[in-house]
């Protein structure tokens, strides 16, 4: 079974920054990129610069990362059209699957704040939910249960799981997934199992305390004006973290934060003085710009060669108004024949 691989970093995300003091000046929604003060207001800012790690790269057991795909990507045989399903992972306060969840799929080149998904949307069914899906649903932890059929293995996607009850009742922020990628090894009687996670409002509620960036908007969800939240891992061909990885963002904007962790498996912390990855690879970029010129972000990693930073993969998204944005980037992705 494959699980979203997201919820471990998730409780890094939007608990364990809860310690952090905040002390920010307060900021405008999606001013300017690189003025403090807001007067550049609707510009992206000037691109930003990486930073040269200062010890070179290595797996968590401390061997080398594997970046032979980088000159010889993985060769894959062509896709198949799956059914994928499986049961739904909740972060947040809450031990049970809410109503009007649903699960969606798209194409990478899609949008899915706004487009319908080129391969489907299931509701969520609950344990209440006649028939078959509501068995499933029952035997889930959070008893949630969906199923997508004609889905398309040897593709990137992007998973979309949301809340459709009205503004006052919406339980769950809306979480995109990106470069979800099934596998032909994974089938098993025509179906993939693939886990997606759901952040509820209580844990996306805490952010405003986010290592002292507060995410501009949060207060007032879904009305399409606040800015957002990216996180994730940099991975070797082998989808092993790497630490000592330098992560960038598109922009250097004033307003927005990349943070590191100190690294405690059993207690993670914010490490704002580091400038690369540690031994769990995550990086987590607070308060991304949402405005239309500038909701496009790429975030590229690079490792210590020589003295100087050699790029090893990056990672083009979209991110959306009050949302958490997930995606790890990878050295590469294989080839489909």
């Amino acid at each position: 079974m494959q699980k979203s691989g997201f919820f471990t970093l998730l409780s890094f995300v939007l608990l364990t920054f809860m310690a952090c003091e905040g002390g920010q000046t307060a900021i405008d929604p999606n001013a300017g990129g690189n003025d403090e003060n807001g007067e550049n207001e609707g510009v992206c800012g000037a691109s930003a610069q990486n930073a040269t790690p200062g010890e070179p790269a290595q797996l968590p057991e401390g061997d080398a990362p594997n970046l032979d795909c980088m000159d010889n990507p993985e060769v894959l045989e062509a896709g198949q059209n799956i059914t994928m399903q499986g049961c739904l992972d909740i972060f947040g306060i809450g031990n049970m699957a809410s109503p009007n969840l649903k699960v969606a799929v798209y194409s990478r080149d899609q949008d899915p704040s706004t487009e319908d998904p080129n391969y489907g949307v299931s509701d969520v069914a609950l344990r209440t939910t006649e028939g078959e899906m509501g068995e499933l649903a029952d035997a889930c932890a959070y008893k949630g249960y969906y199923r997508i059929e004609g889905v398309p293995t040897h593709e990137r996607l992007i998973v979309k799981i949301y809340d459709t009850s009205d503004d006052f009742s919406r339980v769950a922020v809306n979480t995109y997934v990106y470069d979800v990628f099934l596998r032909n090894s994974e089938i098993a009687e025509g179906a993939v199992n693939y886990e997606p996670v759901v952040i509820y409002n209580s844990s996306y509620d805490s952010i405003p305390t986010l290592a002292g960036r507060p995410i501009e908007g949060g207060q007032v969800k879904y009305d399409n004006e606040g800015r957002s939240v990216v996180a994730g891992e940099m991975h070797d061909c082998d989808g092993v973290v790497i630490q000592n990885t330098n992560v960038t963002p598109s922009y250097d904007d004033s307003q927005a934060r990349l943070v590191y962790t100190d690294g405690d498996a059993d207690d993670p912390k914010p490490d704002v003085l580091r400038n690369s990855t540690n031994s769990d690879g995550i990086y987590v970029y607070l308060n991304a710009n949402t405005e239309d010129a500038c909701m496009e972000h790429t975030f590229t990693g690079c490792i210590l060669d020589g003295g100087d930073c050699k790029d090893i993969g990056s990672a083009t998204i979209k991110v959306f108004p009050d949302s958490v944005t997930l995606v790890n980037i990878r050295v590469s992705w294989p080839v489909v024949e």
